[in-house]
């Protein structure tokens, strides 16, 4: 279950706005402003964002896209995640800040589920400011997570 609202959790996830009924309405019919044959796989750029087409078939509508080569596209899921496009096929990949966030709760980080509050607290602990605060802008741009910095008598700081 998410929060807020319908029309915000579109918008945030697709960058389209809000959802109406054209039901009855002609569809018009624009060129693409940009195009690009990869593999079995067609990327197609116009006003609204990319759309990938697989045999004349959408096969999804992205705000984002990182076009690399002409044979290779990666699309900003949510998340941290990554939809790449290459002549092999499509894969989900980690984003370079969802990377980063695993590689340092693997280093000096932890993750702890309390059964009792039935909640998930990540932590990680460093004396470096430098890797605080690129762990905290990853989790913010990754998850939008603001982060308390503890400091302990050891001078070791903690985020949760």
């Amino acid at each position: 279950m998410g929060g807020g609202t319908r029309e915000a959790q579109y918008k945030d996830r697709f960058g389209l706005g809000t959802p109406t009924d054209t039901y009855g309405t002609q569809c018009s019919k624009s060129e693409p402003l940009e195009r690009l044959q990869i593999g079995e796989y067609l990327v197609e750029r116009d006003e609204r964002g990319y759309m990938l087409k697989k045999g004349g078939l959408t096969l999804g509508t992205y705000k984002e896209a990182t076009l690399l080569s002409s044979d290779r596209a990666l699309f900003k899921l949510d998340k941290g995640m990554l939809l790449e496009v290459s002549p092999k096929g499509i894969r989900n990949i980690l984003s370079l800040a969802k990377a980063g966030i695993i590689g340092f709760i693997s280093s000096d980080g932890s993750l702890q589920y309390s059964t009792i509050q039935r909640r998930y607290r990540i932590g990680f602990g460093s004396s470096s400011d430098e890797l605080l605060d690129i762990f905290s802008e990853f989790m913010k741009e990754v998850y939008g997570i603001p982060l308390r910095t503890y400091q302990r008598k050891d001078r070791r700081h903690f985020l949760n």
